[in-house]
């Protein structure tokens, strides 16, 4: 029972191909074009949040480092003055009067050059235990465990000594300041300390003015990684330096004091424009997509209607393929064009069928012929025994010699039916051939063989070597009364056998030689024995194995066999 075929979904298979694949060209360009844009605009962006997050940091650590280098300058200026070494260094034994004079004249030290914003950051730590605290004044012993312990010694090569941290003074507001310290010198003598106490509110107005880009923020840590002052996003108040750069973009510059400052974003700060333009790209797309599979649909079922139609009148209907001429066929376009040769195809395959179908049965009705007509080797040995011992009755050796050549050339041709036989019985057969010439031609042939044993053991197809013998003998050498030599050798050549027969008769020309290549001669030589032979060939090991035939008119003829060496006989019997 046969099954019904589908016709919904084989119908719309080649309608759907067309849809599918205009739909695939037209968007991939799309999609393309909008993944590029994103990773241009993404990179783009990446790159001008990292400069602005370079200027931002390059400005604000100017601004601060400018704000510390005042400082500097400024304890300069102290440790540079010659009065500040010999007024901390008198005996001042409760001598109120001239300690009191000393806190006048500092006052006005450190107040000049820059001003009175400068007189209450500075403290000078005198190694003179005669002079009392007092304005600008403090005792040495205050400081002495702090500097040791940070192994502070004159023999700096700084001379400056930066805290780590922030620190606090009471009777200063318990305000945060950043504090370094110098050694007061006179000539290369240590004679007390000078401390600097810098506002750290001056650092923490300089970064609120600074411009930061929108979700950006500026981060000002100490010497130990601790945050002392952000600005612009809240999340990085609470941020650790881990997790700053697996989630930020950041730039970090270090101060004068060894203290940093970092101006970072948050990738997703950078991300989210990128993604709503993507988005905005991506419904844009959609959009597109949409109007073209519209279109692509209509236009997949509009142009292939008369193909569908013709494709499904042949599916369906098997006869048509037998009765071309009942085909339908459109008028004008490419289908009808498809359709008048899908006719002429058809019709060409019939024919073919045809004559296949003839020969096929003329084949068969020749083999049967062939096979009634096929000898009986029995009747042909018996028939040639009774003939021998004819001959020997009547003391004829010459017939009774030729006989015994025609049995054993018989023996190995017929050989039971099997075309397959070792080069050993294929030169055994050339040599009662030879033989059985020289009684039918009144001649003496003479035949060499230069043949590697282990080659004679080897299998062939039977009648590898006869058609070229035969063509020597019947060409060649016929003519010659005398003197006519057929020389046969083999060797191994790359794996191969190369067998070559020669011979020293009349030769062939250049343009003989190329009609038996292209099979296009009728001698005996190419109509059956090397048309044969070479097809023959061909068969049994392929088309990279041959012959190859050079002759000189008047030289004789060289013919140059090239098979694979085989040693099992199974390897060729199950070809033939």
């Amino acid at each position: 029972m046969f099954k019904k075929k589908s016709r919904t979904r084989d119908n719309r298979n080649l309608e759907y191909t067309v849809y599918r694949n205009t739909i695939l060209i037209s968007c991939i360009p799309f999609l393309l074009v909008a993944l590029a844009s994103f990773a241009y605009v993404s990179v783009k962006a990446f790159h001008d949040q990292k400069r602005n997050l370079i200027d931002s940091v390059y400005k604000s650590s100017q601004l601060i480092n400018s704000e510390l280098d005042m400082y500097l300058i400024k304890s300069d200026v102290l440790l540079q003055n010659r009065y500040l070494p010999g007024a901390i260094q008198k005996e001042y034994a409760g001598d109120i009067e001239k300690m009191m004079e000393l806190y006048s004249n500092l006052e006005i030290l450190i107040a000049e050059p820059f001003g009175a914003k400068y007189r209450g950051f500075f403290t000078i730590y005198p190694f003179n235990d005669s002079l009392f605290e007092g304005s600008y004044i403090e005792r040495y012993d205050r400081i002495q465990d702090l500097l040791e312990s940070l192994s502070f010694s004159p023999k700096d090569e700084s001379g400056i000594l930066w805290l780590d941290t922030l620190q606090q003074r009471k009777y200063l507001n318990d305000s945060d300041y950043i504090k370094f310290y110098r050694y007061i010198k006179d000539f290369d003598k240590p004679i007390g300390v000078l401390e600097a106490n810098i506002p750290f509110d001056s650092i923490k107005k300089i970064m609120d003015n600074t411009a930061l880009s929108k979700g950006a923020a500026l981060i000002y840590k100490d010497g130990k990684g601790q945050v002392n002052h952000g600005t612009g996003t809240d999340l990085f108040k609470q941020d650790a330096s881990a997790t700053m750069t697996r989630k930020y973009i950041s730039v970090t510059e270090t101060l004068v004091n060894s203290h940093t400052i970092t101006a970072a974003i948050p990738y997703l700060s950078v991300l989210m424009p990128v993604v709503r333009l993507l988005l905005i790209t991506l419904i844009g797309l959609i959009l597109i997509v949409l109007a073209m599979l519209y279109i692509s649909k209509y236009s997949a079922r509009t142009a292939l209607f008369r193909l569908k139609k013709f494709i499904d009148s042949i599916r369906f209907d098997d006869t048509l393929l037998l009765n071309q001429h009942l085909i339908p066929e459109s008028v004008g376009g490419e289908v009808a064009v498809i359709e008048k040769r899908f006719k002429e195809l058809i019709s060409r395959i019939n024919e073919l069928y045809q004559e296949v179908t003839t020969e096929k049965i003329e084949k068969n009705k020749f083999e049967i012929e062939l096979l009634q007509a096929r000898i009986n080797p029995h009747l042909l040995y018996n028939s040639l025994s009774a003939i021998k011992w004819n001959a020997q009755r009547n003391h004829d050796k010459r017939t009774v010699e030729l006989i015994d050549n025609m049995t054993r050339y018989y023996r190995i041709s017929l050989n039971k039916g099997n075309n397959i036989i070792t080069i050993s019985e294929e030169i055994d057969m050339i040599v009662h051939y030879v033989k059985i010439n020289d009684f039918a031609y009144s001649r003496t042939y003479t035949v060499e063989f230069d043949i590697e044993d282990h080659i004679r053991k080897m299998y062939t197809f039977k009648h590898l070597l006869q058609p070229i013998v035969e063509n020597s003998l019947l060409h060649g050498l016929n003519g010659r009364e005398q003197g006519g030599v057929i020389t046969i050798s083999g060797k191994i050549v790359e794996g191969d056998i190369l067998l070559t027969v020669t011979d020293n008769g009349a030769g062939m020309s250049e343009e003989k030689v190329n009609r038996i290549f292209n099979l296009e001669s009728t001698s005996i030589l190419a109509g059956y024995g090397m048309k044969n032979l070479i097809k023959r060939i061909n068969m049994y090991y392929g088309e990279d194995y041959g012959i190859r035939i050079h002759s000189v008119p008047g030289a004789g003829t060289e013919v140059a066999i090239r098979i694979k060496a085989i040693e099992r006989k199974e390897e060729l019997s199950n070809i033939s």
